[in-house]
């Protein structure tokens, strides 16, 4: 819930101080009639990255966690806060939690791996434009 909380908090700031600057990227952009493309597959690159990165980093978090459960055939992992008693699974129910957050871990590196194939293909078409 903490994350949840920090990544909106994180948008709720980034938005508007993007907003801020998006004049003056459009200007950089479009400066140089030569370096247009250049830039814009610049400037994609970088959105590219503040887009696929906080998933894979939670995508590693929950493959380390269910690395962490599947070893100790525990849920919740030894060590692993939780807010309130709950009661603990062994065995193959521990086992099923640890794969099934390896499984979102894997969906997750998909998913950043699809977004990044289409965000290549989306400037790869502004490339092909018409002169």
């Amino acid at each position: 819930m903490l994350l949840v909380a920090c990544t909106i908090l994180v948008v709720l700031v980034v938005i508007p101080l993007v907003e801020s600057f998006r004049p003056a990227l459009v200007d950089w952009i479009t400066r140089d009639p030569e370096q247009i493309d250049s830039r814009l597959r610049l400037a994609f690159a970088v959105l590219a990255v503040a887009v696929v990165v906080p998933p894979l980093g939670v995508a590693a978090y929950l493959w380390r966690l269910g690395d962490r459960i599947l070893r100790a055939e525990r849920f919740p992992a030894p060590g692993l806060a939780v807010t309130k008693d709950m009661v603990v699974l062994r065995g193959r129910f521990a086992r099923r939690r640890g794969r099934l957050a390896q499984l979102l871990a894997a969906i997750l590196v998909l998913a950043a791996s699809a977004l990044v194939i289409i965000l290549w293909w989306f400037v790869s078409l502004l490339g092909a434009r018409a002169p």
